[in-house]
């Protein structure tokens, strides 16, 4: 079976919703509607700051691997 579980994007993802959420969101409806960018299926948001090429790589996905685009906030 494939494993679905992804290091990288575990990490930075919550890393990305760890900065935003610590600017003061009262409550989770408040959050959701001032981010919408972190609810997309595909998060694009990742591709900010990661290549294609490093999110599917098999070392991505095994460990965190720093991005390659610019540096997370």
């Amino acid at each position: 079976p494939e494993i679905l579980y992804h290091e990288t994007v575990t990490i930075a993802f919550m890393h990305i919703i760890a900065t935003r959420a610590s600017k003061g969101t009262a409550d989770w409806i408040e959050f959701r509607d001032d981010h919408p960018e972190l609810l997309s299926r595909d998060r694009p948001i990742l591709h900010r700051y990661y290549s294609k090429q490093l999110l599917e790589s098999d070392e991505a996905r095994a460990r965190f691997i720093e991005p390659d685009l610019q540096k997370l906030p």
